[in-house]
């Protein structure tokens, strides 16, 4: 094989490999609207968040990403302009487990920010996610996780709440 055809070769595979796969996500993107979408346990289920005394989905955020059994609320943009300052609560993501199990995580994005030796900004942030059984809605079980200056740490619901005292961030 010459490197005439050794190169056509290289470029038919790039082509199928880099080429093809973001032309067939572009197509799913401008085919796939989100704003006529109305996923199960949307806003229309904050009825029930609030029996939880777990976040609601707020009124002005968008349904953001639908993947699967996972569903993405959050502002209509990233980050959001009418929230610039730190911290704030930033989505919602919902994980439909099985047909009686459900999982949201509650994001809010800290104030504190580092920079690491290459350069990058890390802020802190903490991730609320709280477990349900549709048939018995009553008994919520929460964890959290808190990302600190590039290192995660698990915490518990009431120390996670009093972050978010610290923050000034309501929870629910």
């Amino acid at each position: 094989m010459n490197n005439r055809s050794m190169m056509k070769t290289c470029l038919v595979i790039a082509f199928g490999v880099i080429v093809l796969p973001c032309m067939a996500c572009l197509l799913f993107g401008l085919f796939n609207d989100l704003s006529t979408q109305n996923p199960e346990y949307g806003k229309d289920f904050n009825p029930e968040r609030e029996k939880m005394g777990i976040p609601i989905i707020p009124e002005n955020w968008e349904l953001r990403d639908v993947l699967g059994n996972r569903i993405t609320w959050g502002y209509p943009e990233y980050p959001p302009s009418e929230h610039p300052i730190r911290p704030y609560y930033s989505q919602k993501q919902i994980v439909i487990v099985d047909e009686n199990t459900i999982e949201e995580t509650d994001y809010y994005e800290g104030a504190r920010m580092i920079t690491t030796l290459v350069g990058d900004h890390l802020y802190d942030s903490l991730d609320i996610t709280c477990t349900y059984h549709l048939d018995s809605i009553q008994e919520v079980k929460c964890t959290a996780l808190f990302s600190a200056g590039g290192y995660i740490i698990p915490k518990t619901y009431e120390e996670a709440i009093a972050i978010l005292g610290e923050w000034g961030l309501p929870y629910p």
